[in-house]
């Protein structure tokens, strides 16, 4: 790893339980929100019990595709990247390589799943905004 790279992680290192503190504070409340609706239309996608998690992504997975689209365009709409999860790797560039079949669990996943922002440096302006409009969204569709 060249110096400037590993410098940069050394910093993220020394850091990493405040990081870490500061995405879940933000993933909890994200959660706090959405809960308060209790909607089936989506779900969220959670740790695993036991399990300690990293709060690098706040997803939400859509009954169904045509749901998922509405959001992410009412998100972007306001400027908020709500976007895709991963492109599962039998879909990718590379993957179509070795891979020509289809996996429909997989693919029905990746077309409803949502990730909204998380970020240890998202203020609590940004993060307002995010909510105000997820609000908005679960009043109107859910």
């Amino acid at each position: 790893m060249p110096e400037l790279s590993c410098a940069l992680l050394y910093s993220q290192l020394l850091k990493l339980k405040q990081i870490q503190k500061k995405r879940e504070i933000y993933w909890q409340k994200y959660k706090k929100i959405i809960l308060r609706f209790k909607t089936d239309k989506f779900y969220i996608i959670e740790a695993i019990k036991y399990c300690k998690s990293a709060y690098h992504i706040f997803a939400l997975v859509f009954k169904n595709s045509n749901l998922s689209n509405i959001f992410k365009q009412e998100m972007q709409k306001q400027k908020i990247s709500a976007t895709f999860h991963y492109v599962p790797l039998h879909k990718s560039k590379m993957g179509r390589k070795f891979c020509n079949y289809k996996l429909p669990i997989t693919e029905n996943i990746y077309d409803r799943i949502i990730r909204l922002p998380l970020f240890s440096d998202m203020t609590n302006k940004e993060f307002r905004k995010i909510s105000k409009v997820l609000e908005k969204f679960m009043k109107r569709y859910c």
